[in-house]
């Protein structure tokens, strides 16, 4: 493991926060993402803040804000704007996280 492993639990009832999302495109972009991106996506996904993904990964802070920006990108998902988006975005990327193994794309040993 690249980290030390002190996330926190992701929320059991997960599925019934966030938006909607479009499986179909999540699929097709999903494959887009390198080892990085996954990396963000999953300590993202388990309630990091940008600062503590950034002290984490050595990846700079504005690095981590791009890889989330370019994971949303990939997916097809535009980023919320607004009060709560910070929320919305981290709803966005824990459901993408936990149904990464359904996407018919995801290939073993292509992310963490």
């Amino acid at each position: 493991m690249l980290y030390e492993d002190r996330t926190r639990p992701i929320p059991k009832d997960i599925d019934k926060k966030g938006p909607d999302l479009d499986w179909s495109k999540i699929t097709e972009g999903i494959r887009l993402l390198g080892r990085n991106h996954w990396l963000v996506l999953e300590l993202a996904a388990k309630g990091l803040t940008n600062e503590e993904i950034s002290a984490r990964t050595h990846i700079s802070e504005s690095g981590v804000k791009e890889h989330i920006s370019e994971i949303l990108q990939s997916v097809s998902i535009k980023k919320p704007a607004g009060a709560g988006s910070s929320q919305a975005v981290r709803a966005i990327l824990t459901q993408i996280w936990l149904k990464r193994d359904r996407l018919e794309h995801f290939e073993e040993g292509a992310g963490i």
